[in-house]
């Protein structure tokens, strides 16, 4: 079933690729193409798709300035080839080729006439100009690998650095591994509320969160921070070096993360039951390393509230997704979690 989708999403990807070529990104285009050769034929495996036994990647024989970076993707009629992409990019005969302009001149006058053996002679040559160009570029840029994103070695070099871990085992699917691109954030010592914002805001697409810092909470003290009256330590002074009880409030002790969730799917997505709930927690767990108590706030639209109905419907609970009373305020939908000590 997962490769009846993945072969319909790269069916789509060709079909507008066809349609409406100048969205795309030259090197985007030609990894779309990569990726339906090697579909197409195991022998391509071996030159990685770009032998151009599938598709020809063209030069634009133009002496004007081009405004996309792909003119034209076309299905040859003939038999060994079955796409073409035309481009101006490290075309021989542009404005901007090695050709002189008479040259160009010349290929552009045997074209009209429907003479195209010059044109193709020198595609032979662009083809493999641009397919090693592409080759290295695909080295260095994950986004054009169409294979796993740990595979490659970039990736895995990445990983490795930022400490990302996403090679381990203990992440149970997907969603909770941490994504290449935070790596410059996750990388960064010490680190920073506004970091932990940016990566959220980014994973969940969630634009209105918001963070406090010093927010404070009780802070429970160790043994060996306990004084004793009748210890040996006869200089305690009440107010100045030591307080009753065992526990001290500090500011520095949590942060708080308010989320204004404006869809009620959204929204149950976030509580304890649901499923972005546990994602929501490696991403702090595994971005925080010191000893914080991290408070979270999910408010609901007031517009989205619903009163509490005694039903057989999981979807309403006590102080999650549901409240007593009428639901007037905000506050009386707000939610707060605490994710303990990290």
């Amino acid at each position: 079933m997962k490769n009846k989708n993945s072969q319909y999403v790269l069916n789509s990807q060709l079909e507008e690729l066809v349609n409406f070529p100048e969205k795309y990104d030259l090197f985007k285009a030609i990894s779309i193409l990569e990726k339906a050769s090697l579909n197409q034929s195991k022998n391509s495996m071996i030159t990685g798709g770009l032998d151009g036994n599938f598709f020809r990647l063209g030069g634009k024989c133009s002496l004007r300035f081009e405004s996309s970076d792909i003119t034209t993707v076309t299905e040859d009629i003939r038999e060994d080839v079955k796409y073409k992409l035309v481009t101006p990019f490290m075309s021989l005969a542009t404005t901007s080729g090695p050709l002189p302009q008479p040259f160009c001149e010349l290929i552009l006058a045997r074209n009209a006439s429907r003479d195209f053996a010059t044109s193709e002679f020198l595609d032979i040559f662009h083809h493999r100009i641009l397919s090693l160009f592409y080759l290295a570029r695909k080295k260095r840029y994950v986004s054009l690998s169409w294979e796993s994103s740990d595979s490659s070695l970039l990736a895995r070099a990445i990983n490795n650095i930022a400490a990302l871990g996403r090679g381990e085992t203990d992440h149970k699917s997907k969603e909770q591994m941490p994504w290449l691109r935070h790596a410059g954030i996750l990388s960064g010592i010490p680190r920073s509320l506004t970091g932990l914002i940016s990566i959220l805001r980014d994973r969940f697409k969630l634009e209105k969160i918001y963070g406090e810092q010093f927010v404070g909470g009780w802070q429970s003290l160790s043994m060996d921070e306990l004084v004793f009256l009748h210890g040996k330590n006869h200089k305690i002074r009440l107010g100045k070096n030591s307080i009753l009880g065992k526990k001290i409030w500090s500011n520095a002790s949590s942060i708080k993360l308010i989320l204004n969730l404006d869809d009620w799917h959204n929204f149950l997505e976030f509580i304890p039951s649901g499923k972005k709930f546990r994602v929501l927690k490696n991403l702090i767990l595994g971005y925080l390393s010191s000893d914080l108590e991290v408070k979270v706030a999910l408010f609901p639209k007031v517009s989205d509230l619903r009163p509490l109905v005694l039903s057989a419907n999981k979807e309403f609970r006590l102080g999650w997704s549901s409240w007593l009373g009428k639901p007037s305020s905000t506050s009386q939908g707000q939610v707060n979690l605490k994710l303990g000590v990290l």
